[in-house]
């Protein structure tokens, strides 16, 4: 009879798959992308000690990828680690990080937050260095000619977007469309700033503008070589 019911145990994990999968609901966890919250009308939750969130939750935070339910895909990329709890598709963040090619995924123990670094997959550093209340500037070198954008990341987080537009074209009075996230999650603007001839490396007259998602205090940490 002992091995009966062992039996059957063993079947119904087989098949079920969660017959004694527990989840943890913390109510002050928070999963956010370039510190953008997602938001969700079912909690995130951890089990086996990852962190899963709803896979339309997610996506909507971007402008140009979204979710294939049939195929399970985002962004062209099988999701390998899902959960389907109370009707809703969760992804393990780590797998929802790859399907974005994400830089990075960090907890922050001290706030209870997952970050999740997601910017232009061709992005390149353009210094070793961190420059104070800044860090290290990023960008596709192919959009330089154009002002950028220029995204200053700081220890995997997003700390604010510039451009830096030549004073020839400034002074043309021609209207200009800057693209600044490229349909990547954008965080509010709390702070911005114009520099002139504020980068010591371009051997043109330029402006910078400065689109800060932190306030200076906030930023103040951040410690480096001078720009």
């Amino acid at each position: 009879m002992k091995k009966f019911v062992v039996s059957v145990l063993a079947l119904f994990v087989l098949f079920s798959g969660t017959a004694f999968a527990t989840d943890e609901v913390p109510k002050d966890l928070s999963v956010v992308v370039n510190g953008v919250e997602i938001a969700s009308q079912s909690p995130h939750f951890i089990r086996d000690g990852k962190t899963y969130v709803s896979v339309e939750a997610f996506t909507e935070l971007f402008g140009h990828i979204g979710y294939d339910s049939e195929s399970g895909e985002v962004n062209g990329y099988k999701l390998g680690d899902t959960i389907v709890r109370d009707g809703i598709v969760f992804a393990w963040v780590k797998e929802l990080a790859k399907a974005v090619q994400a830089q990075s995924v960090q907890w922050d123990e001290q706030n209870r937050e997952v970050y999740i670094l997601a910017l232009p997959p061709e992005i390149v550093p353009l210094h070793e260095e961190s420059v104070p209340g800044m860090g290290i500037h990023y960008a596709n070198p192919q959009d330089m000619a154009a002002g950028g954008p220029v995204y200053c990341v700081f220890e995997g987080k997003l700390y604010c977007v510039e451009y830096i537009l030549p004073t020839s074209l400034v002074d043309s009075k021609a209207s200009t469309v800057l693209e600044a996230m490229k349909g990547y999650p954008s965080p509010a603007v709390v702070e911005t700033a114009v520099d002139y001839n504020g980068n010591p490396g371009l051997e043109f007259e330029h402006y910078t503008f400065h689109l800060y998602f932190y306030s200076a205090d906030d930023r103040s940490h951040i410690t480096g070589a001078p720009h």
